[in-house]
């Protein structure tokens, strides 16, 4: 019984110390995790935590989105047997929507003018469905020649509109 007595009494001096230090500093408690007074602080956090969750996610779903469209268009052109130019046209016409575009294809291929980088992505573009789709292969590499070539021919590729 007096072990019993004695545990208690040690415990009840432990949690009193805590608590009186607490009040007395409560930003060490915060420090610590224990802060249970912060609860409609960490819940607004996970309110906005929630809504970037929500902004990612339609974020994503615009690019996966815009994916599929240069999927379909590509494999449009191929169906059609479309010369790169008109195809490169077209699909700069559905990356145009997003301005920053043309800065990241300007890093990727650099020293080529911005119809060549659209050109350029295209026949990436391409070649990325080679793996579901090797049949597109021919026209693929129709698309690398024509690039070649236009490239070898001209001081720099550009789009007449």
């Amino acid at each position: 019984m007096k072990k019993y007595s004695a545990r208690v009494l040690v415990y009840g001096a432990l949690f009193a110390g805590v608590a009186g230090l607490s009040v007395a500093q409560p930003q060490w408690v915060e420090r610590h995790g224990l802060d249970v007074w912060s609860v409609p602080e960490l819940e607004a956090q996970i309110e906005e935590a929630e809504a970037e969750y929500a902004d990612m996610d339609r974020e994503t779903n615009e690019v996966l989105g815009r994916i599929g469209e240069k999927d379909a268009l590509v494999l449009e052109q191929v169906c059609e047997n479309a010369d790169l130019l008109t195809a490169a046209r077209q699909f700069r016409a559905l990356c145009i929507e997003s301005c920053q575009h043309i800065h990241y294809l300007n890093l990727r291929y650099p020293g080529m003018t911005d119809s060549e980088c659209y050109c350029a992505n295209l026949i990436e573009h391409a070649k990325s469905l080679l793996i579901e789709r090797p049949e597109l292969a021919p026209c693929v590499e129709k698309w690398q020649r024509e690039f070649d070539s236009l490239r070898a021919m001209s001081g720099g590729l550009e789009f007449t509109n």
